[in-house]
């Protein structure tokens, strides 16, 4: 079986924060309503977002959010944002990743997760 959904996580050179997630497709590892790994992965990054939002307190249009039916979810963080709030924020995206590698470790055939360094 080939894996399904591919998870980016979006890294800076500088100081290899994470600065975002890309999801593309479905994992259909269950019918539509039942498929726990899409619905998993689709909880850790809208909590992402929220928690951006909320804790972090970034406002919507600060971010670049991008959603599609197609199973497509993207979200950055601002290019060159050096607030405080970018700490709190890198915690946020890195509790992301220890769930979507639990994920991975647990259901490796339905999701792969890889990093892509920008220069940016």
């Amino acid at each position: 079986m080939n894996i399904i959904v591919h998870v980016n996580i979006l890294k800076r050179t500088i100081e290899s924060r994470i600065y975002g997630y890309e999801v593309l497709g479905h994992a259909d590892y269950d019918d539509y309503g039942y498929d726990i790994v899409c619905a998993s992965i689709s909880t850790l990054i809208f909590t992402a977002i929220n928690s951006l939002e909320g804790v972090a307190k970034y406002k919507e249009n600060e971010l670049s959010i991008k959603m599609a039916e197609n199973g497509y979810m993207f979200f950055s963080l601002p290019i060159n944002d050096e607030d405080t709030r970018l700490n709190i924020a890198n915690i946020i995206l890195k509790i992301t990743f220890i769930g979507l590698s639990s994920l991975e470790k647990e259901y490796g055939r339905y999701i792969n997760i890889k990093t892509v360094i920008s220069n940016i």
